[in-house]
């Protein structure tokens, strides 16, 4: 199928295919997966997730949604704002990549794993180099285990070979190029004019109350959820870790070698093609020629190395030649892995290995933190067998000698300013479908804690007297908007009957004024959506658009269009690449959509509703 696709994508027709596949995949649908058993969710070919999978990924990006702002109130509103439908999208077109590289032989290697993972730079340090730690804080803030990582990595890899065999080749033509640069320097001459609301006289409480009882859906509360909580941290069990001098030193003891910093040394290496060459160039040294010049008068080129440890050097015999020096000196010739190789070592930096004193405090923590490690451990291995039990987490964790706490019924924004409650753990309260038990989170700065829940009181309709100065500026605002429409209605009668833009302006108490916009300079000053309905519609069209505050309205007439070519042929070139790869983007979409076609998506919409409440 990947030959064929991109056979059909050559030449003059790969245009036209392109365009319809493009279009085609915002419309296909996706079939309902009817009569399965068990818990699958989505399958295409023999890939199958279950709901599990789906739930997880789904309570992750909810998770990430509520630490941002204007989130969702509830797992309700997520699902209504289409995050279930984007979940099992995504989890539809991993399932066609694993699917397509399954009958074209594509694998991801244990190395190709390796390197990919310790090369992206979310676990990069300041250096570029993998930092462990900053890995964990990764995978626990993003509530990721190892396998998942490397499934999603996998995915990324294998996707990018499909990318790049389905997209070698593709470039855009240099007269899509040349006409999307002239209209980038388009220039628009327009008439314009802002229209203010009228000032709005106070509502009655009847109008108000009206108002209310048409608009309820506004003003309902979020889900207010109960439930009990357990915090396995340094500040709620570290008071009964106690670590002894004798514990931090045998620590020390066995470290000491990797506290310190390691030997570093600086030279200049000498690459020659041959082993005469570096013989010439050694008795040029030894004759009493300057490294360099020797080097460069054989043919050899140079590099230079300056603090590395010997791990860093990446020709093994060169490496042991270099650190097996006891003091600066011109070293070689060396049987290195390129050729032959002379090395002026130049500087020596010894190791140094600090003083207990001077890591003790660092010690006692790594000891702390493990033995804290160990007790959460314990602890989480007794609270999992009292769950199994049927044992509430309250009446386990005091019989472990620790203090659950319980939270009556309250919406996630009445929560978010208490201290004592981690930001994880409220978005898993609220994410976790009813019925889970002694469910457990990691928690991104250290430690774990236990939930389970409790009462759940839906999201309800709020009273008017609880919402009503709310409903007062809601009502002030349409009362604007309403208004303003009026004028617009008003422009645009009068401009039907005959009458020039200008004079239909005039008639509502307004002037007309001109300006030339261009479509590559900020015209922060207008609503975002009328610039764009300017740059888009023909000329002599009367747009509008509101403010973003409600409060004014803006009308624009577009009088005239200019096109400016691109001043300097780098613009253009630098257009046409980017454009290539937006094309080839689209190109590997359009592939997936015909994978799509040959293998077919498959959603128990069924299993969903029963899980989510509705179907995706």
């Amino acid at each position: 199928m990947l030959t064929t696709f991109r056979k059909a994508t050559k030449g003059v027709g790969a245009w036209v295919v392109l365009g319809l596949a493009i279009l085609a995949f915002a419309f296909v649908g996706v079939p309902t997966l009817s009569g399965s058993g068990g818990q699958e969710a989505i399958r295409v070919g023999g890939t199958v997730f279950e709901v599990a999978a789906v739930e997880e990924e789904f309570s992750r990006r909810f998770q990430r949604q509520q630490r941002g702002e204007n989130a969702p109130a509830s797992r309700e509103e997520a699902v209504a704002a289409g995050l279930l439908d984007q979940v099992v999208r995504d989890y539809g077109l991993r399932a066609l990549i694993l699917e397509e590289a399954d009958t074209l032989g594509l694998a991801v290697s244990p190395e190709m794993l390796t390197t990919y993972l310790r090369a992206q730079p979310a676990f990069l340090d300041e250096d570029g180099e993998f930092d462990s730690n900053r890995f964990n804080r990764v995978l626990a803030a993003n509530q990721l285990s190892l396998t998942e990582l490397r499934d999603r990595l996998s995915l990324e890899l294998i996707e990018g070979q499909l990318n790049r065999a389905v997209a070698t080749g593709v470039g855009a033509p240099a007269i899509l190029a040349q006409s999307l640069a002239l209209r980038q320097g388009e220039e628009r001459d327009v008439s314009l004019v802002t229209f203010s609301a009228p000032e709005i006289a106070a509502p009655s409480e009847e109008n108000l109350r009206q108002y209310y009882e048409e608009r309820q859906g506004r003003y309902r509360t979020g889900e207010a959820r109960g439930f009990t909580y357990l915090l396995l941290t340094d500040d709620t069990i570290g008071a009964e870790i106690a670590i002894s001098d004798e514990d931090v030193r045998q620590l020390y003891d066995a470290r000491v070698g990797s506290l310190g910093t390691p030997e570093i040394r600086s030279l200049t290496q000498a690459q020659f093609r041959d082993a005469s060459a570096a013989r010439d160039a050694l008795a040029a040294i030894e004759a009493g020629a300057a490294f360099n010049d020797a080097v460069e008068a054989a043919g050899g080129t140079l590099a230079t190395l300056d603090g590395v440890t010997e791990s860093a050097i990446a020709d093994q015999a060169v490496a042991e030649a270099a650190f097996a020096a006891a003091s600066p000196a011109i070293l070689g010739p060396i049987d290195g892995i390129f050729g032959t190789v002379l090395v002026n070592l130049t500087q020596i930096v010894p190791a140094t290995t600090p003083s207990f004193e001077e890591v003790r405090e660092d010690l006692e923590a790594a000891l702390r933190q493990e033995d804290l490690g160990q007790r959460i451990d314990d602890i989480y291995t007794e609270i999992q067998f009292a769950g199994d039990d049927g044992t509430p987490l309250a009446e386990a964790a005091q019989g472990l000698d620790l203090s659950a706490v319980t939270i009556s019924p309250k919406p996630l924004a009445a929560l978010q300013d208490d201290d004592r409650l981690p930001p994880a753990l409220l978005a898993a309260v609220f994410t976790t479908a009813p019925g889970a038990y002694f469910e457990e989170v990691r928690l991104p700065e250290g430690g774990v804690a236990f939930f389970e829940l409790g009462e759940i009181v839906p999201s309800s309709v709020q009273p008017f007297e609880a919402v009503e100065e709310e409903v007062a500026t809601d009502w002030r605002t349409d009362q604007r908007i309403e208004a303003l429409r009026g004028v617009r209605e008003a422009v645009m009668s009068a401009i039907a009957d005959g009458q020039s833009f200008a004079d239909a302006v005039a008639a509502e108490g307004e002037t007309v004024s001109t300006r030339t916009l261009s479509a590559n300079v900020l015209n922060d000053d207008l609503p975002p959506a009328l610039v764009e309905a300017i740059f888009s519609r023909p000329i002599g069209e009367v747009l509008d658009a509101l403010g973003s505050d409600r409060t004014d309205l803006t009308l624009a007439k577009v009088e005239d269009v200019r096109f400016i070519a691109p001043s300097t042929a780098p613009s253009l070139a630098q257009l046409r690449q980017t454009l290539s790869r937006d094309i080839a983007t689209d190109l590997f979409e359009a592939y997936l959509l015909s994978a799509e076609q040959d293998y077919g998506i498959r959603v128990n919409d069924g299993l969903l509703a029963e899980r989510f409440g509705t179907a995706p």
